[in-house]
């Protein structure tokens, strides 16, 4: 394999890493390093040749999309948080979410 596509894989390995970790300032890093190399790469090779590379694209799209789910969810307990709303939140065992208005709780446990 030419060493441009091995580097290619390894900043598409770089990405998952980072994506698992929540490394967001590693994703910025990254980012214009892919592009210039990808530019670089397609000039160079036929599909067939970076074929093998799709895998590991599709993995990061997959891997990237949780990410921005993980972002958009906590963006909308942060704005819970600060708009003042007085409800609790639990899980079930069953791991599906439970909403509590204080006044409920204090009164079950007396």
């Amino acid at each position: 394999m030419d060493h441009d596509l091995v580097a290619a894989e390894g900043l598409l390995d770089q990405v998952h890493s980072a994506c698992l970790t929540a490394d967001f300032a590693k994703l910025a890093q990254l980012t214009p390093l892919i592009e210039e190399v990808f530019v670089q790469l397609a000039p160079l090779h036929g599909a067939k040749e970076l074929s093998g590379l799709e895998f590991k694209a599709l993995r990061n799209q997959r891997a990237l999309k949780s990410c921005l789910r993980g972002i958009a969810a906590a963006r909308r307990r942060v704005d819970e948080i600060a708009s003042g709303a007085h409800t609790r939140t639990t899980y079930s065992k069953k791991g599906t979410r439970i909403s509590m208005n204080p006044t409920e709780t204090q009164q079950r446990r007396f």
